[in-house]
């Protein structure tokens, strides 16, 4: 009657061990299917992510270029800088809808002196006009 008794727990406890091991390896594997989708998905992402930004930057490129040839063009260039002037303002003025053309004057001045500093600190020093003559040459507004 033990022999039985034990024989019976053995066979009752290799079965639950065999299921339990059936279940966390269809588990394993679900779980496994499910990473590699996720990613591929974030592969895929990651590839249309990248398409996106290089299309925006050569778009960038693109109208830069077609600025600096309309530009370069003497009664045209007056026409366009004044169309890209209204455009950029237009699109700042949707991110800052409660400020003003001062406001977009003031924030495009200060930048673009930024970036005559750095133009001016590459040139060259023998071409680099002097900081005090630049200055000189400017409006004063007192």
């Amino acid at each position: 009657m033990r022999l039985l008794k034990n024989t019976m727990f053995t066979i009752v406890l290799l079965i639950t061990l065999t299921i339990s091991t059936a279940g966390l390896a269809l588990k394993a594997l679900s779980l496994k299917a499910q990473m590699t989708v996720a990613t591929a998905h974030v592969a895929k992402s990651a590839v249309n992510n990248r398409k996106e930004i290089a299309a925006a930057v050569v778009r960038v490129k693109v109208e830069a270029r077609l600025r600096r040839i309309v530009e370069a063009l003497p009664f045209v260039g007056v026409a366009a800088v004044v169309a890209f002037e209204k455009c950029d303002y237009e699109s700042w003025q949707i991110d800052n809808p409660n400020r003003t053309l001062a406001c977009y004057s003031c924030e495009t001045a200060t930048i673009g002196a930024e970036i005559l500093d750095e133009v001016l600190a590459e040139l060259p020093e023998k071409i680099c006009p002097s900081k005090d003559n630049v200055l000189s040459l400017l409006p004063s507004f007192e």
